[in-house]
């Protein structure tokens, strides 16, 4: 499979909010990874994968 992006989400659910990371590829569906309940921890998750991917191509 090739990766096409990856993406921070915000996901609101009857009032509460949580945030994710998400592997998009050309063909399939998502890889949805960790779930967080602050920002600013999927914010660190996600850059720390941003640039492990970077890395592993």
């Amino acid at each position: 499979m090739h990766l096409k992006t990856v993406e921070l989400v915000k996901i609101e659910d009857e009032g509460e909010i949580t945030y994710r990371s998400e592997v998009q590829f050309f063909q399939g569906k998502p890889l949805r990874l960790k779930r967080f309940h602050e920002e600013t921890a999927v914010t660190a998750y996600h850059v720390k994968l941003q640039q492990w991917l970077a890395n592993a191509t």
